[in-house]
């Protein structure tokens, strides 16, 4: 079932993430995913939201391609999923994560206790924010 769920993480990336900035699927794709964890939210064995996370570096790494099924945003999927992943990575030893937040995203994050920090960046076409949290 694994393999299906890969497949459908990179189907709901596209839909959530790429498609409505008019991006291709390689758009949410990224050389470091293989060595990358995976978390998946499923509702009854179907895939409905994700978060990946790359350890880059001795204290910490990048929360990043964070997609939670489109009709179910809004509804605690995304939270509890940071929340899991933060409990997964302290216990992996991770003190810190980074994350780049889509504008309408910062709020989100920031609610989970992530601080924003540089000046707005663009990514992808649209504004970013580097945001940050301390485990």
């Amino acid at each position: 079932m694994a393999d299906a769920h890969a497949a459908a993480e990179i189907e709901l990336r596209r839909r959530a993430l790429a498609e409505p900035l008019g991006l291709p699927v390689e758009a949410v794709r990224f050389e470091f995913e293989a060595r990358s964890l995976h978390l998946w939210a499923l509702l009854d064995e179907v895939l409905i939201g994700c978060v990946l996370f790359y350890r880059d570096n001795e204290r910490g790494g990048r929360l990043y391609q964070m997609a939670v099924e489109p009709s179910l945003q809004n509804s605690g999927v995304g939270r509890l999923l940071v929340q899991r992943l933060e409990t997964r990575l302290r216990e992996l030893g991770v003190h810190e994560v980074r994350l780049h937040a889509r504008g309408p995203s910062v709020g989100f994050y920031a609610k989970l206790g992530y601080a924003a920090y540089d000046a707005p960046f663009f990514e992808v076409g649209i504004e970013h924010r580097h945001m940050r949290r301390e485990l």
